[in-house]
């Protein structure tokens, strides 16, 4: 149980100090209702009635909210996409001690890094020569896995295509489909608690995109979309993703090997924004305060009821 307004029970403490002063007074003033009740025996249990009651409307004030752990809701949203190089240059195995190819390797290291951000909403995207969107935006961490899984070499062609794989996958984050001007569009459907970014990685040079750099950032930037590139092994054009992370406000990181991939994406990890869930809190007020109202009810026919009785 939680409050959204615990600073409501400040008016509880007005309450019983205006009880305490009010029974200091009583021993100067006369009261001819507390005279007449005091002719018998006090009624203790309507006092406690009273008090519960008083109790309730101060706790529906400060709204309270029952806590569930089975049912979270964001605070804030992180869409990541991962963006990852099929080309035929990803067939060397100089990037792992065990044998495994360079896009194997990014394969594991991708869903490891998948699993430890658990509620981010994840889109995989090939490319190579094309770019393919291989999934809508989702958190179902089973179908993230399958869908890498059945990565290939070659599946999106065998050259490398930078520019345009990111234009499309920005196109895809933000879900934009062409109607309208993409300025317009972003403006409309803006939303300060979603946050995207794109994790670049690639072994290559851009050869064969028809897009420049320019209008990529330009994008980019528009979208509010934060890239961070990572080149594999040492032969990518670093001066280049340099260029595209710190333009859109993001990082460029360089591995050599498979362990320092893996302490790149524990960086990532910790630069990108992710999804912050907190359980879900059932609105008691309005019980509360029903409760409150009808011990009220209780007590005023019981007070008036003996009120009766002593006349």
């Amino acid at each position: 149980m939680s409050f959204a307004y615990p600073l409501a029970w400040l008016v509880l403490v007005a309450f019983i100090l205006a009880q305490w002063l009010l029974g200091n007074l009583r021993t100067h003033i006369y009261v001819p209702d507390i005279a007449l009740v005091r002719r018998g025996k006090k009624p203790y249990w309507l006092e406690i009635v009273k008090f519960i009651g008083i109790i309730c409307i101060v706790c529906a004030l400060s709204k309270p909210l029952w806590q569930t752990k089975n049912l979270l809701i964001p605070l804030t949203q992180s869409q990541i996409a991962l963006v990852l190089d099929t080309s035929f240059s990803m067939e060397a195995v100089d990037f792992s001690h065990s044998g495994e190819n360079r896009l194997e390797v990014l394969k594991r290291l991708s869903k490891e890094f998948i699993d430890k951000n658990p509620y981010d909403s994840m889109l995989i995207v090939a490319f190579g020569e094309h770019t393919i969107v291989l999934n809508a935006l989702t958190q179902d961490r089973g179908f993230l896995h399958y869908v890498i899984d059945n990565l290939t070499l070659g599946l999106a062609g065998g050259k490398t295509a930078i520019n345009n794989a990111l234009v499309r996958t920005i196109y895809a984050l933000t879900e934009f489909e062409g109607r309208e001007d993409f300025q317009t569009f972003v403006d409309k459907q803006t939303n300060d608690k979603i946050q995207r970014s794109i994790i670049l990685l690639t072994d290559g040079f851009d050869t064969d995109s028809n897009i420049s750099t320019t209008e990529m950032m330009d994008l980019a930037l528009k979208s509010g979309v934060k890239i961070y590139p990572i080149n594999i092994s040492d032969g990518g054009d670093m001066q280049s993703l340099d260029f595209i992370a710190k333009t859109s406000g993001g990082k460029a990181f360089s591995a050599i090997d498979e362990s320092e991939l893996a302490k790149v994406y524990e960086q990532i990890g910790e630069l990108t924004p992710h999804t912050i869930m907190k359980p879900y809190g059932y609105d008691m007020s309005i019980f509360v305060l029903g409760l409150g109202i009808i011990l009220l009810l209780v007590w005023s026919v019981g007070y008036f009821e003996l009120w009766q009785k002593r006349q």
